[in-house]
């Protein structure tokens, strides 16, 4: 067997070469076809398949139900914060503003110039997103949009703080 297989690889220009006998195509499928029909619709196989029907309907519905309960408890739902014209994360973005503020005291001066730019780029709205949306876009689309908007701005006011948190916390020590 192998010396065949070798032969083959040695010799794969030769049979590349040359156009299939005439309706050799066909004799194939149909041989196929006929090997397949016998495997499948043998008397056998079809009465496993049948009694086995129920069996495979459970348990895909199990595992659709155990699937669908994974998916639910691992992904958490979304907070649903009241929004009001951004007013809960106006105050929280403020409160981060003060704190990276008073961070940035107790942080050498180059580094404090950093944040306070970093933050002062983070913050500033020449014009308010909740300004700039149009009048066609339904009250709930305008609350999701700004509560994603000032998710981000509040992530990176919060990784600021963690920069001279982690700043202050090392020339302590």
């Amino acid at each position: 067997m192998k010396k065949l297989e070798q032969y083959i690889k040695e010799n794969r220009n030769s049979f590349d070469q040359g156009a299939l006998p005439e309706g050799s195509k066909e004799r194939f499928f149909a041989k196929l076809n006929a090997i397949d029909s016998q495997k499948y619709n043998s008397d056998e196989n079809r009465s496993t398949y049948f009694r086995f029907k129920p069996v495979i309907r459970i348990f895909t519905g199990v595992a659709a139900v155990f699937l669908l309960a994974f998916f639910i408890g691992h992904f958490p739902k979304e907070k649903q914060e009241a929004f009001v014209d951004g007013d809960n994360y106006t105050s929280l973005m403020t409160d981060l503003e003060n704190e990276i503020i008073t961070l940035s005291k107790e942080s050498d001066q180059q580094t404090a110039e950093q944040a306070i730019r970093a933050m002062d780029n983070i913050t500033f709205e020449a014009i308010p997103l909740a300004d700039q949306l149009p009048n066609e876009v339904s009250a709930e689309e305008k609350a999701k949009i700004l509560r994603e908007y000032y998710k981000q701005k509040t992530e990176g006011l919060r990784k600021i703080k963690m920069f001279l948190a982690d700043q202050t916390i090392g020339k302590e020590e």
